[in-house]
């Protein structure tokens, strides 16, 4: 292990939701990845704008360099990835002025493939994402709600990943959002099973 921390690199991935520092190296010539730090991405108002709140995201990343410091890796090199896709349409008073219908349009565009809520259910209270049943069954198998996981599983992107997190968790198959920590899993594999049974009956 100790040559293995004298070649690691760390990567600072800062999502719309959440960043971490992940620490990468070579072991048995297998690339292994520990998260070292996780944290919350939030949004301050300053004025009448929204902005990232920046001063606190480099914040997180230092604790994130110092955690790694402290585990014992000799960092050789940092690469940092933001966002290069997230984009949000606000008016002159900082508040969000897409419509629903937009949003929708948005959403389908760039989670494709898969077709998101099942025709003609757009606008009912009620409407799953068609992969609401394979997410809780995946989550519930895994023992952990991970909008990342849903992702990279489903080939969706983050805005759609989080709205059947959201899903998941009105439907009390998951907790609620716990600042860094992962959400909680709430059902078993049978009393999900029993849910999405009751919700076709």
């Amino acid at each position: 292990m100790k040559d293995t921390i004298k070649h690691t690199y760390l990567a600072a991935d800062f999502g719309g939701g959440s960043g971490r520092i992940i620490a990468g190296f070579l072991l048995n010539g297998r690339l292994e990845l520990e998260e070292i730090y996780r944290f919350s991405n939030r949004q301050v108002k300053l004025g009448n704008h929204i902005y990232w709140d920046f001063p606190a995201l480099f914040e997180d990343m230092k604790t994130g360099l110092k955690l790694a410091a402290q585990k014992g890796y000799a960092v050789k090199g940092i690469g940092i990835d933001t966002w290069g896709v997230d984009f949000g349409l606000i008016d002159k008073n900082g508040n969000t002025s897409y419509s629903n219908e937009l949003e929708e349009q948005i959403s389908s565009s760039a989670d494709l493939p898969g077709q998101g809520m099942l025709p003609g259910q757009q606008d009912s209270e009620n409407s799953r994402d068609v992969y609401f049943a394979d997410a809780g069954n995946l989550i519930i198998d895994k023992e952990k709600a991970s909008i990342g996981m849903l992702q990279r599983m489903f080939k969706i992107g983050f805005n759609r990943a989080a709205r059947i997190m959201d899903q998941l968790c009105e439907a009390g198959v998951v907790g609620p959002e716990e600042g860094t920590k992962p959400r909680k899993v709430l059902m078993t594999k049978e009393e999900f099973a029993e849910y999405m049974q009751n919700q076709t009956s």
